[in-house]
Parts: structure tokens; sequence; C-alpha cells
């Protein structure tokens, strides 16, 4: 880097100042960086080796007594001998690569001890087992290539890109939603916001089974309801009969009976890929099952039911924080597998004392930092629910969703059509 500075963008692209083992090249590579990325009037940043000398001096950490690696301090003799021991031909990436690959080396090393004192500590094995896997996410997280786009680069492929279809897209299966989002993409935070007995549960399991049936698998990670439950409710939702009605009803007729068997004949032999589970409460656990199931299925979509009911990783000094932590790591849970993620999220019970009962994005900062994090927030509203006791107002089955944050694209009102009896959604008639 000091002998061919022009190459020092492509080692920042590969490394940091942590693949480094011994204290000296840490803080020669600190003063390369420092000096690399300072303002310089003529646009260039004289990186050499008295201008790397200099910086330490600057940092504090030059010392006039002889040093080698080892040391806190960096020696102009030590330097020198850096430089000296470059090789003629410099291969700048091959080098940043071996430095990157031996530090990956020694963090396996510390985390097989660490992994041994978990072992030997106290405890149950199960919370052993989440201890390491949160150590080799870690692990994974610190390794993670982080690469640098030109702008310039690749323009023609991008704008290509941009006018066909997105892969790992996943469309919703409702017209008006698709309509305004252009689906959900891949690293997108989709929040569906609502009040309890809105139907938010419902709206997250109608995607899920319409992805499904698309041929996109999905992870539906429950935290309210049990895995059978959630089955149950699908199979219902397929059978377009009323959950309520056939749970543990043995003098069920024979006309639902037949059209519930007859669902579960036809969605057992063609095996829908959504896979239901109720392990995951934290965002390590969800992004360790996430990986273990797009291991051997085309995983697409996750979907966690709801927010509130996970935990944290570490323990958060109130509420605010630990929402902001958790919507945080679900986005990066995201970003990092490339999926859409879909969280249903509780909104505080302002609305309920209001004279206009419609939710606000306001309505979920108690949930952290949720409403920044997100890409999509879709609130749902169904006045009907706030007026049922109201004997001059009879049942709409309309469900209003705001469609109140888009990163990527055009907010505004969207309406389905809610059955409370099979608890589905469908597209509500001439709706755009």
């Amino acid at each position: 880097m000091m002998v061919e500075s022009g190459k020092i963008g492509k080692v920042l692209e590969r490394i940091n100042e942590n693949v480094f083992f011994y204290p000296a090249n840490k803080l020669i590579y600190r003063a390369i960086v420092a000096l690399y990325t300072s303002a310089w009037k003529d646009g260039q940043s004289p990186v050499e080796s008295y201008t790397v000398l200099d910086e330490l001096k600057r940092m504090g950490k030059h010392t006039d007594k002889d040093t080698d690696a080892e040391d806190t301090k960096v020696s102009e003799s030590y330097l020198q001998q850096v430089v000296e021991s470059a090789p003629e031909i410099a291969n700048v990436e091959y080098y940043a690569d071996l430095a990157l690959e031996y530090s990956r080396d020694r963090e396996l090393l510390v985390m097989g001890t660490d992994i041994e004192k978990i072992i030997n500590q106290p405890g149950r094995p199960n919370e052993k087992i989440q201890h390491i896997q949160e150590r080799v996410l870690q692990l994974e997280a610190l390794s993670a290539d982080k690469k640098v786009i030109g702008f310039g680069d690749n323009l023609i492929q991008r704008a290509q890109a941009l006018q066909g279809d997105s892969p790992g897209r996943i469309d919703s299966g409702f017209i008006a939603i698709d309509h305004k989002t252009r689906g959900f993409y891949p690293g997108d935070l989709i929040v569906i916001g609502a009040r309890p007995s809105m139907g938010k549960t419902s709206l997250a399991l109608n995607i899920a089974l319409n992805t499904a049936r698309a041929g996109t698998g999905v992870l539906f990670i429950s935290l309210e309801m049990a895995a059978q439950q959630i089955q149950d409710r699908a199979l219902c939702m397929l059978a377009g009969l009323p959950f309520s009605d056939i749970r543990h009803n043995p003098g069920l007729d024979s006309t639902r009976k037949q059209a519930l068997f007859e669902a579960a004949q036809k969605y057992e032999r063609e095996k829908l890929p959504l896979f239901i589970t109720t392990a995951g409460h934290t965002p390590a656990q969800q992004a360790v099952l996430l990986k273990q199931y797009r291991q051997g299925h085309d995983i697409g979509l996750v979907i966690i039911d709801y927010l509130q009911l996970m935990m944290a990783d570490q323990k958060q000094q109130d509420l605010w924080h630990t929402g902001a932590v958790l919507s945080r790591a679900i986005k990066r849970m995201a970003q990092t597998e490339e999926v859409p993620a879909i969280v249903a999220s509780q909104l505080s019970p302002e609305p309920e004392s209001r004279e206009n009962t419609r939710p606000h994005i306001s309505d979920l900062r108690e949930s952290g930092s949720t409403d920044q994090d997100a890409d999509v927030i879709m609130l749902l509203f169904r006045e009907d629910y706030y007026r049922r006791y109201d004997m001059s107002y009879g049942p709409t089955e309309t469900c209003e969703i705001d469609l109140a944050k888009q990163r990527n694209g055009p907010t505004g009102l969207i309406k389905l059509t809610f059955d409370k009896r099979t608890m589905t959604f469908t597209d509500y008639a001439g709706a755009y």
C-alpha cells in the first residue's frame, strides 16, 4: 500500500485493520487509511513511508526506540523494514485476501475456545446451543465481504435489471397491494401494523399461502399460536371454511367435511413450500432457522408473527430500545439473506382514544425505530370492528390498508375484502 498507493482502494474493499494480528501492523494500516481518506486540495492522498511516519507521530504512536511487530508504537526502522519487505511486483489484492484468510482462521480458533467455555459452563443444553449459534453468527457478520460499487460499474446491466423482473421479488397475491408496491423485494422489511383483532395474522398467513402456492418457499415464524393451530387455520382458509366452526366439531356436516378433506388431500399431495415454526424468539435464533431451511428449500420469504413477542438477544434498558434492536436485527437478516421479511406488529392503544380511530404511523413509535427501519408499512383498519355495537351500522367486510410508508414507491389507501368467518382476505371489487 505504501509502495503502490494507487492500489489502496482495492485493499479497503477487502479488509480493515482488525485482520492484522500484530499491533504495529494495525497502527501502520490505520495511518495509511487516515492519509488516504484525508481531504487534499489537489484531490490526491500522498501515501508514502515518510507521510505515514508523520501520521504515526500525529497519532502519538511513534517512538525513537527500535520496535518490532509486537509493540504498540512504531519506529522509523520498523516502518522501513515493512516497506523493504514488499515484493518487487506487488499483487496487493492477493495479499489482502491472504491476510483476511489468516484472520478468519484466528477467529475460528478463538471461537473454538469460546465454545469450549460455553460447554463447560453450567446451564441447559438448549441454552448452550443458542449461545454457540449466536457466536457463529457473530463470526459470519465479521467475515462478511463488503464490496464497494462504483457508480459507473455495469450501468447497462443495471438498466436491463431495472426494466426486467427482479430475482427474489415476491408478489403478495393481492392485486391492489402489488399494484402499489410492485411486490416485496429482497432485503425489504415489511411491517403489518394493527390493533388486536384487525386481522394482521390473517393477512400475513394469506400472503404466506399466496406465495407458497406460487411456488416460492415461506418460513412462517409464529410466536403467538402453536404451529398446528396455524396449520389448521391455513387449511380452513384454503378450504374456504370458518376455522371457529370446524375446530373440534364431531358433528360437522357432510358438505363442509368433504370440503375440508378435499383441501387436505389436494395440498398434502402438492406439498406447499410453507414451513411453520414456533421456534426463533430472538433475532439470532431466527437467522439460524432461516439459514437452516434455506439449505434444503427455496425459501424466498420469511414472516414473523409478531414483533412484540420477540426477545432481544441481550437485555435492553426499556421497551423502546428493545423494539429498536429487534427491528434493526430483522432488517439486517433480510439484507444478509436477501429475502423480504414481513413482521406483524401491534400498534399502541392511541387509536382507541382518538375520535378518528384510524391508525397513524406514529402508533408504531412504541416499537422502537420500526417506523424508521421499515421499507414498507401497511396499517390495517376495519371500521365495522369499532362499530360492532352500533345497530345502525351494518358489516361491510371492507378492510382499509393505509400504505403509510414505502421507501421506493408511492403511499396511499388500499382496500381488500375481509371475510370474518373464514379469516381470509380477497381483492376488493374494482379496487386499484
